[in-house]
């Protein structure tokens, strides 16, 4: 855009600042300053294009005074034109992140698509400021008429424009304005108002739009002194000459050249460039972190301060640079935080509401509930919600988490089951809180789901300590997705409201996707000490004193633009929008501004050369054969400290478990009853045996949803007892099938489990019962009935060694003869040999031996598998060893057994090795960790 005529003012200076020359705005801020009397520069107002720049010259300002002073206003034109705005508009701003929202709810097209023609909207308010909606369509249809652009392509831009103009009489029929209106509003504030300061700086600008232009002409024309600092370079007069036609086409200037005596051409800066290349990224950012310390250690540079760090694609160094630099013990602070909407409070802010949406499931519930950021949810929340999550196994349910008592009925943990009580009245608490918002779930506008938000928001006192602003910033969001609801009771209505003209309401997770995206689209302004990370181009007009430039490879650097689905390139040239050819041409220029003013020593260039198993080539901006070799000597971190030391095995550290016998004679001494399950355990394996069964420790493991084993196992030996108890009563299988569904409904209903599951284990017993049935039949055919079921039995088997248990079940063939039968919920696993010659499962023998003590002849002894509906016998019919060979046998394992165990033998050996794949202390073993050493 052109401006006719000059306006006279008393000075405008221009200096043109070669690529060479360093320290440009600190002439300007002394020239400035220079002209002030006294001590308050706020008659001075620098404008600069971006915030980092801001900073900068804040900083250079504050080194240049000495004593107390005003400072000078420091802002963007943009920050200008909202503060301007702010004093002396009529309308109600809203901001850029809220844009792609309204707009997807006017026209009824997705967020995604919604976001293209917000940024659509953005470049024509910048490049056509003032120009009105009809005329950028016919200039818009001109264009794509001329160059030939297919209907469909040209057909999204024209339904683009409607979209558009119905945006605008939205806006304009709710007095509300975006950044872009404020903005084209500014010029005529500027002079309605005479704002006018003494001194105008503008510093660092090259490349300006239209709208840009108009506030800044009206700025010049209304302050006494203007300097103006321009970046010149004949290599890149594309860049730069648009911002210089502009400033000599309106004003009467002098002109200078900053420092040309000093100025180094180009060229030869060119030719000192040289990089390094990495492996991979994180050797990338530990090198330039070595880098780093090693300069602060050698005092070349004791102000980290001075030090910037960037990289083309910032998001995908951003965690590695925070977890590396962190490990090197160097502070860093990020020109742009992260998105909102992935960092705390607002990911509690998030689960919270995913949690009311989706009944409350575990992760994101117990999330909500353990946030430190809302400072009135219970603490009994924060302390023992981790712990209820692993143990209850719950997926989702209100009902679930007012159902802990019965669900955490079997817990081991004492303290968690005493606090249960008192859990479940949080819980109702709690969920009295959210009612209002739970209402909302399925239908609420969005203004009734903001309020109702604002105000749980408010009971909960959301806060986040470290950023007292975040409960006013999200209170803002909420302002403004309310908004939305006023917006769309304009017509014409969008075609694809629910429920057409009358209803504008909307679903919970609606709400959330539009919230998340506003938060996903707003970031802080970083703050902090320490080394300055940012993104290539937010260095655009900067001047480092310190630079590490990484992840310089190609494709990257430069990096293409966003394929516009709207506008064409040819047709962004035709109406002189940035198009691809100066979007990379624009990137070429900041390099070599970066780099031409650096000496080598204050310079670093790198680049990863692979990534898993791709290959990278470097950057076309760096020299061709320029790759540098790079030693940074020094242990520079604990870490690198560490790994010079000797290899010290792990194995070295752990010990076998050493403990007195007279510790453990009050639980397994000659006087105590020994648990004959404990024979067993003790067997598998000693080391286990003491942790588990002495010491009581388990591991922490979230619960899967599925039925505990141990009740599932208590469940079938109550229900095979019960009906056992009267198979003799049973005419034919129906009255037994009648008899395990009147059973099973009683049963159940008095166990903590849920409905699915208490159906499903209803409907697979009922599935094997014909197969239980037949094995009940076979029994009575052999001629043993069912006497008892839980039997307890104790007795002194050998001298000294006194036993107790329960038996699953007895049959009796006679009033001497006996079996015995064990059931298991698994498959059953009875090996003979193993029996006789390592000692394995001696449980069933061991009661046997009971029975024989007690003047009983067993038969046999079997495991009665539910998995598989059968029963493997000891002996088998065709085994040579009688039941009294097997007794006798296991008698002598039992004895050696319980010496062992008297003595505190609980060394680690295990009686089979597939105990140690699933053992949780497998990795602190010294068995393991033996076997492990002698393998290698």
């Amino acid at each position: 855009m052109q401006f006719q005529g000059k306006i006279m003012q008393k000075q405008i200076k221009v200096f043109h600042v070669p690529f060479s020359r360093r320290g440009s705005t600190e002439e300007l801020l002394k020239e400035a300053a220079s002209r002030i009397k006294g001590s308050d520069y706020s008659k001075i107002l620098c404008l600069s294009p971006t915030p980092w720049k801001i900073r900068e010259s804040q900083k250079i300002f504050h080194k240049l005074t000495e004593n107390t002073y005003i400072p000078p206003g420091m802002m963007t034109i943009k920050q200008l034109s909202k503060k301007l705005y702010s004093l002396h508009g009529n309308k109600t701003p809203i901001s850029g992140s809220v844009i792609p929202i309204i707009i997807s709810q006017l026209s009824g097209k997705g967020i995604g698509f919604s976001s293209v023609i917000s940024s659509f909207i953005d470049e024509i308010k910048q490049y056509r400021p003032g120009k009105d909606i009809e005329s950028i369509h016919k200039e818009l249809k001109s264009v794509f008429e001329e160059l030939n652009v297919p209907e469909e392509g040209s057909k999204r831009a024209m339904d683009a424009t409607e979209i558009f103009r119905k945006y605008q009489e939205a806006l304009a029929a709710q007095n509300l304005i975006d950044e872009n209106d404020v903005m084209a509003e500014c010029p005529a504030i500027i002079r309605e108002h005479n704002y006018s300061p003494a001194i105008l700086i503008l510093d660092g600008f090259y490349e300006v739009t239209p709208s840009e232009e108009r506030i800044l002409k009206s700025m010049v024309e209304q302050t006494e002194t203007t300097l103006i600092s321009m970046p010149y370079d004949n290599n890149f007069t594309l860049i730069t000459n648009s911002f210089d036609d502009f400033i000599k086409n309106n004003f009467n200037i002098e002109t200078t050249t900053s420092g040309s005596e000093t100025a180094l051409p180009l060229p030869s800066s060119e030719k000192r460039l040289s990089y390094v290349s990495y492996p991979g990224i994180d050797e990338e950012v530990e090198g330039i972190a070595r880098h780093i310390k090693n300069l602060f250690i050698s005092g070349r540079c004791r102000s980290l301060g001075k030090i910037i760090v960037a990289f083309p694609k910032l998001h995908t160094y951003h965690d590695i640079v925070q977890r590396v630099f962190k490990r090197y013990g160097i502070p860093c602070t990020f020109s742009a935080s992260k998105p909102l909407g992935k960092t705390e409070p607002y990911l509690a802010l998030t689960a919270l509401l995913e949690s009311i949406a989706d009944d409350y499931p575990r992760l994101p519930f117990s999330r909500f509930l353990t946030s430190p950021h809302f400072e009135k949810m219970p603490a009994l929340f924060r302390e023992w919600i981790p712990q209820i999550s692993l143990y209850s196994g719950i997926i989702k349910g209100k009902n679930s988490w007012l159902g802990l008592s019965k669900t955490l009925s079997n817990v081991k943990s004492l303290a968690l089951r005493d606090i249960l009580p008192e859990t479940e009245k949080e819980f109702k608490w709690i969920f009295k809180k959210l009612k209002p918002l739970e209402s909302l779930k399925d239908r609420g506008t969005f203004k009734q789901i903001s309020e109702a938000l604002h105000k749980l928001l408010s009971d909960l006192d959301f806060s986040r300590p470290e950023d007292a602003d975040a409960k006013e910033q999200v209170s803002g969001f909420l302002k403004e997705l309310a908004l939305i609801d006023n917006l769309l009771q304009i017509p014409p209505r969008p075609p694809l409201l629910k429920g057409g003209w009358g209803d504008l309401s909307y679903s919970l997770r609606e709400f959330i996707d539009s919230l998340r995206y506003i938060l996903n689209t707003s970031e802080k302004e970083a703050e902090g000490e320490g080394v300055q990370v940012s993104g290539f181009f937010e260095l655009r007009c900067t001047e480092p004193e310190y630079l590490y430039l990484g992840g310089l490879k190609d494709g990257d650097l430069p990096s293409m633009p966003e394929i516009d689905l709207l506008l064409p390139d040819n047709v962004k040239t035709k109406l002189g929008l940035v198009n691809m050819k100066r979007y990379l041409h624009l990137q070429q220029f900041i390099f070599r501004r970066l780099t031409a003013a650096l000496p080598s020593k204050n310079l670093h260039l790198s680049y990863a050369a692979m990534e898993a198993d791709r290959l990278f080539l470097p950057s076309p901006f760096l020299p061709w054969k320029a790759e540098a070799t790079e030693k940074t000597p020094g242990i520079l971190c604990r870490e690198e400290e560490m790994l010079r030391h000797p290899e010290i095995p792990l194995a070295s550290h752990i010990k076998e478990i050493g403990i007195k016998s007279r510790l453990i004679k009050k639980q397994f001494g000659e006087n105590s009853k020994i648990r004959v399950t404990d024979i067993d355990a003790y067997r598998t394996c000693h080391r286990k045996f003491f942790i588990e069964k002495i010491l009581r420790l388990e591991p922490s493991e979230t619960k899967e949803y599925e039925i505990e084993a141990m009740l599932l196992g208590t469940i079938i030996h109550e229900i095979m007892a019960e009906l056992m108890a009267k198979s003799r009563s049973y005419r034919d299988f129906n009255e037994m099938k009648a008899a395990a569904e009147k059973l099973l409904g009683k049963l159940l209903d008095e166990k903590p489990l849920e409905n699915y599951w208490k159906n499903f284990i209803r409907d697979s017993f009922l599935s094997i019962l014909p197969e239980i049935y037949e094995i009940e039949s076979e029994l009575r055919d052999e001629g043993y009935s069912f006497i008892k079921a839980e039997a307890p039995v104790e007795g002194e088997v050998i001298k000294n060694i006194k036993l107790k248990g329960k038996i699953d079940r007895i049959d009796k063939k006679t009033d001497s003869e006996v079996e015995l039968i064990d059931y298991k919920t698994g498959t059953a696993q009875l090996s003979r040999t193993e029996i006789v010659n390592k000692g394995a499962s001696l449980q069933l023998f061991l009661y046997a031996a009971l029975m024989k003590s007690l003047g009983f002849k067993v038969n046999r002894a079997g495991i009665y598998s539910v998995k598989d509906t059968k029963i493997t016998w000891v002996p088998g019919k065709k085994d040579s060893n009688t039941m009294d060979d097997y007794i006798e046998s296991c008698l002598k394992y039992l004895e050696k057994t319980v010496s062992d165990l008297r003595k505190g033998d609980f060394t680690a050996f295990p009686l089979n090795e597939q105990t140690c794949r699933n053992c949780h202390e497998r990795a602190y073993c010294p068995y393991m960790q033996t076997t492990s050493n002698a393998i290698k």
